[in-house]
């Protein structure tokens, strides 16, 4: 879904044109949330809230139930809202809850019936959202039966310009300004998980203070680094042959509680991907070619490029012989991991 998409969704809920009848879903739980605390917001009252709000396990509940709050009746409110979370019916596979014979399964299909037909006339003092986190099954009866009488809308992550897009606006709405080398900075920095960068997002101003101006550096005194970019700068140590550094990165993210074989293994991804690039534009690709081909992600692809130019193939072969060597020698011995790992770094640096 696009940023244009999911600012239709916030302003129809502000604006009063809320259905009866919803159906979210997708991976995107950071917006999925906000959709739900907007609309719990808009139709229920802080005095009788708890009164009117129902948050349902979708694994558990049976059709019994669900029709129950259906037929509720609000509480000193014109409507109550219920959100069914990862509601059986609408996942992919076989209904298995519950069906230990003939006798309950046959139950499940009396109750999932009842809860087809109860969807073409809802009451209008409930509405009802679905929330999945994740995919579902757009074949099964139940969501078309939704996409029928109510509204369906996909929470897609964000990528590439409208991410960079989102993360500007969060903090223009704050009263800040960064620019897109310090977003796109952040996301190197935490992934693309609007969670993550929120919460970035709020530390980031909370030291700011006065200055009003967001640049890469604040970025970086600031937000906890990911796995992917202490890689990025121990690969760059190494390509510097600074070993201190790269070591010193190395022992901190061990300190972090980074498993020694994942960060080897990402190690020895990280310099397959230089070596791949290094080949292709010693062949005369450009570099929007070779990104196009190797179909690098955007954010991570210059930042390998310009890696690539602090080796040449065959030190690159060189690394990753030893590094797989180091791989192997971890996981047929008692060879302490740490130090295993220490000494590749400090081979490569050599």
């Amino acid at each position: 879904m696009s940023i244009n998409k999911y600012k239709k969704i916030f302003n129809e809920i502000n604006s009063g044109s809320i259905a009866n009848l919803y159906l979210f879903y997708g991976q995107e739980g950071y917006l999925m949330d906000r959709a739900i605390k907007q609309l719990e917001d808009r139709l229920l009252n802080e005095e009788t809230k708890d009164l009117n709000l129902s948050v349902l396990d979708g694994s558990s509940i049976t059709c019994d139930q669900l029709i129950s709050e259906w037929e509720m009746m609000p509480f000193f409110s014109h409507k109550r809202l219920v959100i069914v979370k990862d509601f059986r019916y609408l996942l992919a596979g076989r209904i298995k809850a519950g069906d230990t014979d003939e006798g309950d399964r046959q139950q499940n299909r009396d109750g999932y019936q009842l809860i087809i037909d109860k969807i073409k006339d809802m009451p209008d003092t409930v509405c009802t959202v679905f929330a999945v986190k994740g995919d579902i099954d757009r074949k099964k009866k139940l969501f078309k039966m939704i996409n029928d009488h109510g509204r369906v809308y996909s929470f897609d992550p964000l990528k590439g310009r409208e991410l960079l897009q989102w993360i500007m606006s969060t903090f223009k709405k704050r009263g800040f300004d960064i620019d897109r080398e310090g977003a796109e900075y952040l996301v190197l920095c935490c992934g693309q998980g609007l969670q993550d960068i929120s919460n970035e997002i709020e530390k980031i101003i909370s030291y700011a203070g006065t200055s009003k101006s967001i640049r890469k550096e604040d970025v970086d005194k600031v937000v906890q680094r990911s796995l992917d970019l202490n890689i990025f700068k121990m690969v760059d140590a190494i390509g510097l042959k600074n070993v201190d550094v790269a070591l010193s990165i190395f022992n901190d993210l061990v300190k972090d509680g980074q498993h020694v074989l994942r960060i080897l293994a990402m190690i020895i991804r990280q310099f397959r991907i230089i070596y791949q690039i290094k080949l292709l534009l010693d062949k005369g690709y450009s570099e929007r070619r070779t990104i196009e081909k190797l179909k690098l992600h955007p954010y991570y692809a210059y930042n390998y490029i310009k890696q690539s130019h602090n080796f040449d193939v065959d030190t690159l072969k060189e690394i990753l012989k030893a590094c797989l060597e180091v791989d192997s020698m971890i996981k047929k011995s008692s060879l302490d991991n740490n130090i295993a790992v220490e000494m590749l770094i400090a081979r490569c640096c050599g």
